[in-house]
């Protein structure tokens, strides 16, 4: 069987699926902040913005708080704002308690940083959002209230948002990004993404490597084998060094080899023991 044409995400050993969104999105954040999260930008008057800077995602506390993804984004000239993007494929219920860790752990951590000269209320602004990208009905708390204390957190299932937002950027990432809005992928779903990624005219290199990001997305879609006949259908001199590169496909070469030194030995013992 070709490896390529199995979806199962658990036989994906070496994979890094949520690297490869975190990766996709902060190669073009200020693009993915524009479409992604415009309504947000437009209720609270926000405006433009001029920048979207990936930062460390890791902060000292008592213990060390390892986030998703953290941007510092705003205008030039004017104080930053910061923005923790965290990215979920399950309904975790207890997501929204580790998100107020969280959000209390970085809210420390303006106050040592502009404690001294500032009054909380006038520290740069921390939003944060959930990026939703799993298949099922997203059903998770995105707020709770205790004791009068009420936090709550920007949730966005990305099928919810405008494809062709995505499909129409002319940015690779953005079009790589587009497999997860569609909420179901079939050949035409596919067909559309891989041909705005041929339409680009990109490098070679970053062609294939977009369509490797492909790869690895769709298996949140388990459309893993239609994306790969769509590939084989529309660019098929590129479907081979696809499939050389493809993690599954040296899985089985690692294991096949493994397997063949195994035999060998087997086979060289019994020639040892008929000659003695």
């Amino acid at each position: 069987m070709d490896s390529l044409s199995q979806d199962n995400p658990k036989t994906r050993q070496n994979s890094d699926i949520d690297g490869t969104l975190q990766r996709t999105v902060k190669k073009s954040a200020l693009l993915f902040f524009q479409i992604a999260f415009a309504d947000f930008l437009k209720d609270v008057n926000f405006g433009e913005i001029d920048y979207v800077t990936p930062i460390a995602a890791s902060f000292p506390r008592k213990k060390t708080l390892n986030l998703d993804s953290l941007f510092e984004f705003g205008k030039w000239g004017y104080l930053p704002s910061f923005v923790n993007l965290e990215y979920q494929s399950l309904n975790e219920q207890g997501l929204i308690v580790r998100l107020h860790e969280y959000f209390s752990s970085f809210l420390q951590y303006l106050f040592e940083r502009f404690g001294k000269d500032y009054k909380i209320e006038d520290f740069p602004k921390f939003y944060q959002f959930c990026l939703y990208v799993g298949d099922e009905t997203m059903t998770m708390p995105s707020s709770f209230i205790y004791m009068g204390f009420n936090f709550e957190v920007i949730f966005i299932d990305i099928r919810n948002l405008r494809v062709d937002d995505f499909l129409n950027s002319k940015n690779p990432e953005m079009i790589v990004l587009a497999i997860l809005v569609f909420r179901t992928v079939g050949n035409e779903e596919a067909y559309k993404v891989i041909k705005k990624l041929e339409e680009l005219n990109l490098d070679k290199n970053v062609l294939l490597s977009s369509l490797q990001d492909i790869f690895e997305l769709s298996i949140k879609r388990a459309a893993r084998a239609v994306i790969k006949n769509q590939i084989e259908t529309i660019m098929p001199n590129e479907s081979r060094e696809l499939v050389l590169a493809d993690p599954f496909f040296q899985e089985g070469k690692r294991e096949g080899k493994s397997e063949g030194i195994k035999e060998g030995i087997k086979e060289g013992i019994k020639e040892g023991e008929k000659k003695a």
